[in-house]
C-alpha cells in the first residue's frame, strides 16, 4: 500500500485543537449556547461537548485529528459520568498552554510529572469537599435534585422524572432512556435485571446503538472463550432443535451467550453469522474471580437457566441440549456497548417455582453475604437493588424530532450524573469545584483552575467582570454564581441547589490531562493517507 505522510509541528495541532474547543465551550454554562448540527438524516440541537466535537467535519486533517484526541477524552467522561464533556475540552486545551510553558522552563518530562501530581491532588481534594448523597443506603433527595437541575442545564421537566425514577429503582438501578412518540416525557418500570456491560462487539447489533431480542434462549458459560469448538455443542443443539430446516433458513429464537469475555476465532465466528441473519449476541459479565461468578448466578435466576457452565472445572457443552433443554429464557434482553437490560415476568413459574419467589430466596442469600463480608457491602447492595428494584423507563418526548433528540441526549447524560453523585458525592457548581479544591494546593495552573469559571461568564453575555466575582467566591468558601433577569449574583451553591457530581468533575480533569500529557512530549504529528489508487483496488 502507497502511503504519503503530512507532518506538523505543535503549533500547528494547538491551534486545531483550540479552534474545536472554541466551539464546544461555546455551550458551557446556564447561559451557554445550543449549536445546531445537520447530521445524517435528523437534525440535532444539542449543548453536550461530546456531540458538537463528534459531528464536525473538517477539511484540515490536523484539526481532524486534533477532533479526534478532544472526542477520545470527552467521550470516556461522558461514558462513567454522563456530565463534564464540555468542561474535559475546555480542560484540554487549558493543560496543553499551561504544560507547555512549563516544559519551556523545565522540560517536556518534567511538565508532565507536574501535571499528573496536580491532576491527583485536585482529585484527593475534590473527594474531601464532597458531600455525599447516599447515607447508610437512604438518599439525600434535595442534593439529588439539585445535581440533576443542574445537569439538566435547568430543565425541571428532565430533572424532576428521573429523581422520581431513582426514589423507585434506587442508587444502584438503572434507567434505560428511549425514545416517545407522543410531546411529553413518560416514565414507567418494568420488571427486569440490569448489568453495567454490554456486548461484546458491535457486530451485533441488530437496532440503532443496541441488540435487542425478545423471547431469547440463554447460556451462561463462566469461563473466557477464544475457540468456537468449545461452543460447538451450544450451536448445534440451538440449530438442531430451532433452526428452520425445511426452509434453510437460521433459528428463529435468537440465542444470548453470557459469558466473561469472548474474542479470537469465536468471536469472529459468531459476528459473521449475527451478519448472515444468525439472530446471536454475546455479553460479558462484570467483575472477575468468585464475583463474577456469583453475577452470573444472579443471570442464572432471572432467565430461568439450569446452570452456569464451569468450562475450566470440566463441565462439558458437547453434548449440550441432547438429553434435557439447558437453554434458559426471558423476555427480552436489550444490550448496548455499556449495560444490558434482562425483562422478565416475576409471576411466570417455572421449574423450580414461581420466579419472584426464587429472585427472593436469591436475595436473601446475597444478604448473609454481606454479614460475612461488610467490606463488600456496597456491591451486595448493588446486586441485590438490581434483583429487586426493576429497570427504570423514561421515554423522551416533545413536539419535533429535532427537541426529541435534544431531550433523549440531555435525560441520558443526566440519569448517569445522578446515579455517578449517588456513588461518589457532589461538589459546588458553576465552575467553583476546581478552584475550591486548588485554593490550598501549590501549582501553576492558575488560569485553568479558574477557566470554567470564566467560560460560564463570558457565555452570558453580561459584561461582567469575572476577576471581582471570582475572588469573592473563593474567600467565601461555597459561593458559586447564579442568574437572574440577566444579572450575575453569587449565592451558596449548596443553598441554591447549583451542584456538579463529584466524579464528573474528577473524570473531567483526569481525561484532560491524559491527553494534555501525550501532547506535551510529543514532537511530530504525522496523519498518513491512503494512495488513491491503492485505496479503490482494495
Amino acid at each position: 500500500m502507497y502511503t504519503l505522510t503530512d507532518t506538523a509541528d505543535k503549533s500547528i495541532i494547538i491551534a486545531a485543537i483550540e479552534k474545536v474547543v472554541d466551539r464546544i465551550t461555546s455551550t458551557m454554562g446556564p447561559e451557554g449556547r445550543y449549536v445546531i448540527i445537520d447530521a445524517v438524516n435528523e437534525v440535532l440541537a444539542t449543548k453536550d461537548g461530546v456531540s458538537v466535537a463528534r459531528w464536525q467535519s473538517y477539511e484540515d486533517p490536523f484539526e481532524a485529528l486534533g477532533s479526534k484526541m478532544v472526542i477520545d477524552a470527552c467521550s470516556r467522561t461522558e461514558k462513567v459520568a454522563g456530565d463534564g464533556t464540555t468542561l474535559t475540552a475546555l480542560l484540554i486545551a487549558e493543560f496543553i498552554k499551561a504544560g507547555l510553558e512549563d516544559a519551556d522552563k523545565h522540560s517536556p518530562s518534567r511538565a508532565v510529572v507536574r501535571m499528573k501530581e496536580f491532576v491527583d491532588n485536585i482529585n484527593l481534594k475534590l473527594t474531601e469537599i464532597s458531600r455525599p448523597v447516599v447515607i447508610n443506603g437512604e438518599i439525600d433527595f434535595n442534593l439529588l435534585s439539585a445535581v440533576a437541575t443542574t445537569s439538566a442545564d435547568g430543565r425541571k421537566d428532565i430533572a424532576l422524572p428521573i429523581v422520581e425514577m431513582i426514589k423507585k429503582v434506587g442508587p444502584y438501578g438503572m434507567i434505560k432512556v428511549q425514545e416517545s412518540n407522543m410531546d411529553y416525557i413518560e416514565t414507567e418500570v418494568r420488571n427486569g435485571y440490569s448489568l453495567d456491560v454490554g456486548a461484546v462487539s458491535e457486530g451485533f447489533f441488530n437496532a440503532p446503538n443496541r441488540c435487542e431480542y425478545e423471547n431469547p434462549l440463554v447460556v451462561i458459560i463462566n469461563d473466557r472463550i477464544e475457540l468456537i469448538e468449545t461452543l460447538q455443542g451450544v450451536l448445534e443443539g440451538w440449530n438442531r432443535k430451532y433452526a428452520r430446516h425445511n426452509e434453510g433458513l437460521p433459528p428463529q429464537r435468537p440465542l444470548v451467550i453470557f459469558c466473561n469475555a469472548m474474542y479470537g476465532d469465536a468471536l469472529a465466528t459468531l459476528v459473521q453469522n449475527s451478519k448472515r441473519g444468525y439472530p446471536v449476541c454475546v455479553i460479558r459479565t462484570p467483575h472477575s474471580g468468585d464475583l463474577a461468578r456469583q453475577v452470573l448466578e444472579d443471570i442464572r435466576i432471572v432467565t430461568q437457566t439450569d446452570r452456569v457452565f464451569d468450562v475450566l472445572s470440566g463441565d462439558r457443552l458437547k453434548d449440550f441440549g441432547e438429553d434435557y433443554d439447558e437453554f434458559g429464557s426471558c423476555l427480552k434482553i436489550e444490550a448496548t456497548k455499556n449495560s444490558t437490560a434482562i425483562y422478565f415476568d416475576k409471576e411466570q413459574i417455572t421449574k423450580k417455582g414461581i420466579l419472584g419467589e426464587l429472585i427472593e430466596k436469591r436475595v436473601k442469600a446475597i444478604e448473609a453475604l454481606i454479614e460475612k463480608e461488610p467490606n463488600m457491602e456496597q456491591i451486595y447492595r448493588s446486586r441485590i437493588a438490581r434483583l429487586t428494584t426493576g429497570i427504570g423507563v423514561i421515554k423522551a418526548g416533545a413536539p419535533t424530532d429535532m427537541e426529541k433528540s435534544n431531550t433523549k441526549t440531555a435525560i441520558d447524560d443526566t440519569q448517569l450524573a445522578c446515579f455517578a453523585a449517588c456513588k461518589y458525592g457532589v461538589v459546588p457548581g458553576g465552575g467553583m469545584a476546581i478552584p475550591l479544591a486548588a485554593k490550598d494546593i501549590f501549582h501553576g495552573y492558575q488560569d485553568l483552575v479558574r477557566s470554567a469559571f470564566n467560560k460560564i461568564i463570558e457565555n452570558a453575555e453580561t459584561g461582567a467582570e469575572a476577576d471581582d466575582l471570582f475572588n469573592l467566591c473563593i474567600a467565601n468558601k461555597g459561593l458559586t454564581i447564579t442568574f437572574q433577569e440577566g444579572q450575575i449574583q453569587t449565592i451558596d451553591s449548596f443553598d441554591a441547589g447549583i451542584l456538579d457530581a463529584t466524579l464528573s468533575i474528577q473524570s473531567a480533569i483526569t481525561n484532560a490531562a491524559s491527553v494534555a500529557t501525550q501532547i506535551i512530549r510529543t514532537k511530530y504529528f504525522q496523519i498518513v493517507k491512503v494512495n488513491e489508487k491503492a485505496r479503490a483496488t482494495q
